[in-house]
C-alpha cells in the first residue's frame, strides 16, 4: 500500500487502484509493489507542481505536452537524479498513464449526456496520444535483432567451458559454490527457466532417480516454507521438464556432497530449497544476480550476461532446430510454450527469438533470391541459344 502524511495512512486511490485493476488481475506481488510506487512517485512529481490530477481529470484536460515530457524526463533519473535503464523509466510511465486511464474511468461514465460522454472520451483518448509521443523507449523498442539477449556460438562455447568445476578458469575457487553455480547455469541453460521458477525449486520437485531426470516447476505464491523476505515468485505456468544425465549428475553432487553438509552449510536442513547462499538459507535475487557479475567480471566478453539471456538464448537454439529439421511450425510452437510456461496462444516465442527468427528469414530470403537468381540465368541462356 501507498501511505502519505505523519501517520502513515493509507492512499485510499491507489489501494482501490491496486486491489481492483492489479490485484484482480493476478498481478504478482512484487509487480503490484512498483506500480505502487511509480505511481506514488508520479503524484509527488505533479503535487511538486500544484497540479492536482483529479481536477484536470474532472476538466478533461489532464496533462500538456509539456507536462508530460517534464514527468518523462523525471522517470529516466532515480531518486539520487542517476540515470536509470530505459525499461525502468519505461516501466514507470505507462504504469502511471495506467493509473490515469484507471481513475478517468468512473468520471467518463458519470457523464450527464451523450454528448459529455463523447467530449471525454475524446479528451482521454487526445491525452493518451500526447502521453504516448513523448513515452521514454524502452529496451526493446530500440534494441536489433542481434541485441536480442542470446549468446553466440563462441560465447555458448565458453560460458560451458569455465563454468564446469573442474575448469581452471572457473572464477570461483570455493568447491562447494563451483559446483552449485554449475548447477543453477546448466539448469538455466538446458530449460532456459525464469529466474524466479530456479530460486523457487524444491528437493521434492526433482526427480533424479528415473532416467531420464525430470525438473518441475510449480507456482508457489506466498508460500509459507519461504523464509526470503523477498519471496520470488513465478509467472510461468506449471511444467514437467526432463534433462540431461549431465544436468542430473551435477544436482544430485550439488546435493548429496555439498548441501548436505551441516558444517559448511547449517542452515540448508530448516528448508527444502535446492539453491542456498553461504550460511544454507535460500538463496536470494541479489546473491543469484551475483552469480552472473562475477562471470561479467572474469570474461568482459560476456557483456551483458544475466540469468535472463540464457532464456533468450534458450528459445533462440529451439528456433535454429526447427529450421534445420523441418518442424511443424504449429507444432513447434505449442512445445516451444509448453517448455517456457507460456499460454499456447502466447506471442513471446518470437519476442524471445528475435535474433534466431531474423537469421531464419534472412536465410530464407537468401535461398529465395539464389532461386530467382538462377531462373533468370537459364532463361538467359535459352533466350541465347534462340
Amino acid at each position: 500500500m501507498l501511505v502519505r502524511g505523519a501517520f502513515g495512512l493509507p492512499d485510499e486511490k491507489v489501494t482501490e487502484f491496486a486491489l481492483v485493476r492489479l490485484r484482480s488481475r493476478g498481478r504478482a506481488a512484487r509487480t503490484i509493489s512498483a506500480s505502487v510506487r511509480a505511481v506514488g512517485e508520479a503524484l509527488d512529481h505533479l503535487r511538486a507542481r500544484g497540479i492536482c490530477l483529479e481536477e484536470r481529470i474532472a476538466k478533461g484536460t489532464y496533462l500538456s505536452h509539456e507536462e508530460l515530457q517534464a514527468f518523462a524526463t523525471s522517470c529516466k533519473r532515480g531518486r539520487k537524479k542517476r540515470s536509470v535503464h530505459r525499461d525502468h523509466a519505461a516501466n514507470k510511465y505507462s504504469r502511471f498513464l495506467d493509473y490515469v486511464a484507471w481513475l478517468a474511468a468512473p468520471v467518463i461514465a458519470r457523464a450527464s449526456s451523450e454528448a459529455a460522454f463523447a467530449k471525454a472520451q475524446r479528451d482521454l483518448k487526445r491525452f493518451q496520444v500526447r502521453a504516448s509521443a513523448v513515452a521514454p523507449p524502452s529496451e526493446a523498442a530500440i534494441q536489433s535483432p542481434d541485441s536480442a539477449g542470446g549468446l553466440t556460438p563462441d560465447l555458448r562455447d565458453l560460458l560451458l567451458q569455465v563454468i564446469r568445476p573442474e575448469s581452471e578458469r572457473n572464477p570461483w575457487a570455493d568447491a562447494a559454490l563451483r559446483s552449485r553455480n554449475y548447477a543453477m547455469v546448466m539448469l538455466a541453460y538446458e530449460l532456459g527457466p525464469r529466474a524466479g521458477d530456479v530460486l523457487s525449486l524444491k528437493v521434492r520437485d526433482l526427480s533424479l532417480n528415473r532416467r531420464p531426470a525430470t525438473v518441475t516447476f510449480h507456482r508457489r505464491h506466498d508460500d509459507p516454507e519461504d523464509p526470503r523476505a523477498d519471496q520470488p515468485t513465478l509467472k510461468t505456468k506449471p511444467r514437467v521438464l526432463e534433462i540431461s544425465d549431465r544436468l542430473a549428475l551435477s544436482i544430485e553432487t550439488w546435493l548429496d556432497k555439498f548441501r548436505a553438509d551441516r558444517v559448511r552449510f547449517p542452515d540448508a536442513r530448516r528448508h527444502p530449497f535446492v539453491f542456498v547462499n553461504n550460511r544454507g538459507n535460500p538463496i536470494s535475487q541479489r546473491g543469484f544476480q551475483l552469480v552472473y557479475e562475477r562471470l561479467r567480471e572474469a570474461f568482459p566478453e560476456f557483456g551483458r550476461l544475466v540469468s535472463h539471456s540464457l532464456r533468450h538464448d534458450w528459445n533462440e537454439r529451439w528456433v535454429d532446430l526447427a529450421e534445420k529439421e523441418s518442424y511443424d511450425p504449429w507444432g513447434t510452437q505449442r512445445q516451444q510454450c509448453y517448455a517456457m510456461g507460456w499460454s499456447e496462444r502466447s506471442n513471446m516465442p518470437a519476442r524471445y527469438a528475435r535474433r534466431a527468427i531474423a537469421e531464419a528469414a534472412n536465410r530464407r530470403i537468401s535461398r529465395m533470391n539464389d532461386a530467382s537468381e538462377n531462373r533468370g540465368n537459364r532463361s538467359q541462356g535459352s533466350g541465347g541459344a534462340e
